[in-house]
């Protein structure tokens, strides 16, 4: 499983490891630099002072003189540098890695410290790699004043050891120090900064599963708001959900429960009957009582999958003439049963965006509803404008101040007498409408009924 402290704290040790060697790297090119110089200037510096200090005239013997108590200084430095350190009062064993020479104006030794075989140079700095393999660091000068060569030269692994020993070892253990320092602190930070991550996993952990209350918002870094705010969206659906099914659960409960009864008690009565008019009536009787259970949970199947959705499963053009077409031929022999009439006006095709399934879902139960409460022999007639498309038919109607009430579920008139009503068809056509953002307007028909319109909803 990802872990976002491991992903964090990976990132940052690498991305400061890659910026510590290039800082380190850079650093070390600088001061290595920066020691050459200063090696370079002692160089100088040396030659330039055993020029004032050697004495005139260079003879011979006082060459050799010179020569052998160099030669014995360094054994005594030698033999005492070989103990526990490399220093002591005779000296430093680095003293056989300097160079000190001197020539004659001609270019002949006339005097070294050390048996290189190193020859005379050009005035100024060179390098130079001696016989015997090792690279030297060399400067040249000529005194004008007495007429001999001087040159100074250092090994240039004594550079390379002086600078790694100033330089390189204390960059390193730097360097591993700060990555220690910087590895504990992301942790800390990384941790200090989930915290409320942490929290919010705590804060949800602890809830039961029938508590859907928004999460907390307070004290919550920016960063972790939108989650949060996802969150309290997701929980709010979910209790939204959970509110339609129960309330479904107890819609269904209570209207089934009617027809479920009614159709039982015929069912009985039949059972009971003693004769075959009254067995046949109480028959009759349930095989109504169970259509309208039949319709019931139809109806209620419908409402619950369009509460249930917030999108459009399919969007098309759709062409409501067609629709209305369609519906027509599929109720005619719901209309025939009561020798009602069922008829189409189109002035201008009305097409729109929208599922075709749907909104033949929203125009059956216009008609439905018009055939059910209508008188029988009576029209049932459909209309359909450039923009609008109504339902008229002949039955007593709804009053004004009860038509608002009407679209709500299950809500029917008290002089209803209609047994196979269930109080949904409007609530059905009332969210098809709105999902496509129309509008159901309830009025007064031409025929003396409810005219029923569906139209673009107002902004």
């Amino acid at each position: 499983m990802k872990s976002i402290r491991r992903y964090f704290a990976l990132r940052f040790v690498v991305l400061f490891l890659l910026v510590l060697v290039a800082v380190s790297i850079f650093g070390y090119s600088r001061a290595a630099h920066e020691a050459e110089e200063l090696y370079d200037a002692e160089l100088a510096q040396s030659a330039r002072i055993i020029m004032g200090m050697v004495e005139k005239p260079l003879d011979t013997a006082r060459l050799d003189a010179i020569r052998d108590a160099l030669a014995t200084a360094s054994r005594q430095s030698l033999v005492s540098g070989e103990a526990e350190h490399d220093e002591t009062i005779f000296g430093h064993h680095y003293e056989k890695k300097l160079l000190f020479q001197v020539f004659s104006p001609e270019g002949d030794l006339l005097f070294s410290n050390l048996k290189e075989d190193i020859n005379l140079k050009s005035p100024g700095y060179h390098w130079l790699q001696s016989t015997s393999g090792e690279t030297w660091r060399l400067f040249t000068v000529f005194d004008d004043h007495d007429n001999y060569w001087l040159q100074t030269g250092q090994l240039a692994e004594v550079r390379e050891e002086i600078t790694e020993e100033a330089v390189l070892k204390p960059a390193l253990w730097q360097a591993g120090l700060m990555t220690v320092l910087v590895i504990l602190m992301s942790s800390v930070l990384i941790t200090r900064g989930l915290r409320p991550v942490n929290s919010l996993s705590a804060q949800v952990a602890r809830r039961s599963p029938d508590q859907l209350t928004p999460l907390k918002l307070q004290s919550t870094p920016a960063e972790v708001k939108p989650l949060v705010q996802a969150l309290n969206d997701l929980l709010e659906a979910l209790d939204n959900t959970l509110t339609r099914e129960r309330r479904f659960t107890d819609d269904a409960a209570h209207e089934l429960r009617t027809p479920l009864a009614g159709a039982q008690l015929h069912l009985e009565n039949a059972l009971e009957a003693q004769d075959e008019e009254q067995r046949r009536q109480s028959l009759t009787a349930a095989r109504n009582g169970i259509a309208r259970l039949a319709h019931l949970v139809g109806q209620l199947l419908t409402l619950a999958r369009l509460e249930g959705g917030k999108q459009l499963p399919k969007i098309e053009r759709v062409s409501l003439a067609q629709v209305a077409k369609g519906l027509l031929a599929e109720m005619y022999p719901l209309a025939a049963r009561r020798d009602q009439q069922l008829a189409l006006n189109v002035d201008t095709d009305w097409q729109l965006e929208g599922d075709r399934a749907l909104l033949a879902v929203m125009v059956r139960n216009l008609v439905d509803n018009a055939l059910r409460y209508g008188p029988e022999g009576c029209e049932v007639s459909i209309g359909i404008g450039e923009d609008h498309l109504w339902v008229d038919d002949a039955g007593p109607g709804i009053p004004q101040d009860q038509r608002e009430a009407c679209l709500a579920r299950f809500h029917r008139l008290g002089a209803d007498t209609n047994t196979e009503g269930a109080g949904l068809g409007l609530a059905i056509v009332g969210e098809v409408a709105r999902r496509h953002g129309l509008e159901l307007e309830l009025g007064d028909s031409p025929a003396g009924g409810l005219r029923a319109t569906i139209k673009k909803a107002r902004p």
